[in-house]
């Protein structure tokens, strides 16, 4: 609380950065959607999401089932599908700024495997 922003003032910059945006992408999207829709809600802050999105953990369900011809009823995990498509595993897992890299990433490993037009 001392040296953070308030959530007002972080939905509002989230907000002013997705005006400019063509994509949202996230790994499990439909959870952060929920979750940044309820706090959207409970501030009275309005959040306009761009109308292009992915969801790069229903990406990797779609790849393992297609390329890996497993049948997966979850999601593949950010540090397991950064592993199959990259090679390696991605650093600090769990950190905000380390996992929105390795979802990048991953979307556009997916992207140059033709998942993704």
């Amino acid at each position: 609380m001392q040296r953070g922003k308030s959530l007002e003032k972080v939905l509002a910059d989230l907000n002013e950065a997705m005006k400019s945006a063509k994509t949202i992408i996230a790994h499990n999207l439909n959870f952060d959607l929920g979750i940044l829709q309820s706090e959207s809600m409970r501030t009275g802050v309005t959040l306009e999401f761009p109308e292009k999105r992915q969801c790069t953990a229903f990406l990797g369900q779609k790849y393992m089932r297609k390329e890996r011809k497993l049948r997966i009823s979850d999601f593949p995990t950010l540090r397991d599908l950064h592993k199959e498509l990259l090679g390696y595993e991605h650093s600090d897992p769990h950190q905000a700024h380390f996992d929105a890299l390795a979802c990048g990433k991953i979307y556009i490993a997916f992207k140059e495997l033709g998942y993704i037009r």
